[in-house]
């Protein structure tokens, strides 16, 4: 398979991402090195499960790097309303809940967090649309809105149920990179960020140990 049929390898953000996955896993060795050692006898069983982890992930990232785009701009939509359909799961008896949220589903003795399925299929989707309407940014309610409204709001509004803040934050934050490569114009830029600034506060004050947390930080 070609480099241009899957846009090249991207050298520094390889490199970039196993630096920080190094890094990641040094930190968690030296966070729980002590409290795995007394609870399980082993020193390095949390990050051994991170190590585990990790290899998925990379497996994953290999399988998405190797197939070609026109192959993935199909599997956006389904891919997309699979994550949905998780989501939901999680209110379902299968959902499994963990101090004070409810964001896993239980699958024999693997707990499986949707959440996380919502960032790929977040980028995979609105990217496809925002291909879908090139040069065509500047019809903000035609293009843009509905875009919001159909692709980044109904996973919002399952993450924000589910008391995961910090997904919240990254659905965001993906949406509005996407559609700032994407060419939209700066004025809406700005007031993308502004808007989710306010509703990210406003969940910050609702719930006092987010304030806790921030403060602590």
């Amino acid at each position: 398979m070609s480099n241009e049929q899957n846009g090249g390898w991207d050298w520094p953000l390889f490199i970039i991402t196993c630096c920080l996955a190094g890094i990641g896993l040094l930190m968690i060795l030296s966070a729980s090195s002590l409290s795995a050692d007394a609870t399980y006898g082993d020193a390095t069983h949390f990050v051994t499960r991170q190590a585990m982890g990790l290899m998925v992930g990379a497996t994953g990232a290999a399988v998405v790097v190797l197939m070609p785009w026109n192959t993935l701009r199909k599997c956006a939509w389904p891919f997309y309303l699979l994550t949905l359909f998780l989501l939901i799961l999680v209110m379902s008896p299968l959902g499994h809940e963990a101090n004070g949220a409810s964001r896993w589903i239980r699958i024999g003795g693997i707990n499986l967090q949707p959440s996380e399925f919502a960032k790929p299929a977040l980028v995979l989707v609105l990217s496809h649309h925002l291909a879908c309407n090139e040069g065509r940014l500047r019809d903000v309610v035609g293009v843009v809105i509905p875009a919001f409204v159909l692709q980044v709001v109904p996973l919002l509004l399952m993450v924000i149920f589910q008391k995961d803040f910090g997904a919240t934050v990254i659905l965001l934050g993906l949406a509005g990179v996407l559609l700032f490569i994407a060419g939209l114009q700066w004025r809406y830029v700005f007031v993308g960020i502004g808007g989710a600034i306010a509703g990210l506060a406003l969940m910050v004050v609702v719930e006092p140990y987010r304030i806790r947390r921030l403060t602590g930080f």
